[in-house]
């Protein structure tokens, strides 16, 4: 999309397209503001591997929560585990047999199979990220705010950004789908990137996980929470009526969804995740060149206060349509029902229980395991 290529091509050349790391997104979060998490300090570059979309009405903890357990979950799951297989292997040398570890280890059992497991994963879950390499654009650390007409720019960019970036981070609350900036981010990376890769993480994932897992190792336990997806909502969406903090912003918006949106002009986008200044200006060129290339969707926007076709308000309508319709049927199919949870995270919060049934059975239910063994019928027994 020509759009879209001219505003990379600006970015670019400009310096306003900007890569975060994921300590940056944790600090932006938490408020923890310094000259290493300025706009200014970071590199500049041609893509990036996560674009992370938010609600500023949803709190900033929770946020934190929400890329915590994106970014580290796998890694906290892993390294968990490895420490409870690990602390097995080193009782069993400690005692010489895994006979001899209710005996010789039993005050360690708890703490090498159980705690040291549980700080591990605890640990990993919330500083894991900070030897990630991965690439983030994020509004509150990436938007250029030394001058208003910086931040003006890079607002304008914003849709570049979205095309250019590898995968959309959706931090999901139950505001989200009411914000008029989130519905417009997803809307225009669904429109134009190339790998159509979006990931939900519903903000309630981390709290429920974490609060289950802390339960089930303190012998508790607690029930999922209710997922709500307000599909009433952006299925009755209207540009005019969607949430928007500043109206000034809605102004924006909706020259930029005039722009990009208007079907009338050229069909749906895809964009190549890469951009060269000298190829604009030989499309220029072409153009200029090409009779048949005068009437490009730069030359048709300039004169549609004459033409009135189509209209502004016809192609805001276009882009109800697109929330209402394809982009809908999008989110539905991404985030699915209101009572599936992933299988992955009921796997995680019972870590605890595996764990405790380890200590249960490598100590022998805190009795020696021959006097164990007889107590439960068991006449000949043989381990290692």
């Amino acid at each position: 999309m020509e759009v879209i290529r001219r505003q990379a091509a600006f970015a670019q050349e400009k310096g306003l397209f900007k890569a975060a790391r994921a300590w940056h997104v944790s600090a932006n979060f938490v408020g923890w503001k310094c000259a290493e998490t300025s706009c200014s300090t970071l590199p500049q570059v041609s893509e990036v591997d996560f674009f992370i979309s938010h609600s500023w009405a949803c709190p900033s903890w929770k946020k934190f929560l929400a890329a915590c357990f994106h970014l580290n979950l796998d890694a906290a799951i892993v390294l968990s585990n490895l420490t409870c297989f690990g602390g097995v292997l080193i009782l069993r040398a400690h005692a010489g047999s895994f006979v001899g570890i209710a005996s010789a280890c039993q005050g360690w059992l708890q703490s090498a199979l159980m705690f040291y497991p549980m700080g591990v994963f605890l640990a990993t879950f919330f500083f894991g990220h900070l030897v990630s390499r991965r690439s983030f654009w994020i509004d509150g650390v990436c938007i250029n705010e030394e001058t208003l007409l910086a931040k003006y720019h890079t607002i304008q960019a914003i849709p570049a950004f979205v095309a250019y970036s590898k995968q959309m981070l959706v931090l999901w609350d139950c505001t989200y789908l009411e914000r008029l900036w989130c519905l417009y981010e997803i809307a225009v990376f669904a429109k134009t990137s190339q790998t159509h890769d979006t990931t939900f993480v519903p903000i309630w994932a981390a709290i429920w996980t974490l609060t289950t897992m802390i339960a089930i190792f303190l012998a508790s336990d607690t029930l999922p929470p209710h997922l709500d997806l307000d599909t009433e909502g952006i299925s009755n969406f209207d540009f005019r009526n969607a949430k928007c903090t500043l109206e000034t912003d809605r102004v924006t918006i909706e020259q930029q969804v005039v722009d990009l949106f208007d079907e009338a002009l050229e069909g749906p986008a895809s964009v190549a995740l890469s951009f060269d200044m000298e190829e604009v200006d030989a499309t220029d060129a072409q153009m200029t060149a090409d009779p048949l290339l005068q009437l490009s969707p730069r030359s048709l926007q300039s004169f549609r206060h004459v033409t009135s076709y189509p209209s502004r308000g016809e192609v805001v309508d276009q882009f109800n349509s697109y929330v209402r319709g394809p982009l809908r049927q999008r989110v539905l199919g991404l985030v699915g029902s209101e009572v599936d949870i992933p299988f992955k995270w009921c796997l995680t919060v019972m870590m605890p229980a595996w764990w405790s049934a380890w200590a249960m059975v490598l100590g022998c239910e805190n009795r020696d395991c021959h006097t164990s063994c007889s107590q439960e019928g068991c006449s000949q027994w043989k381990i290692c």
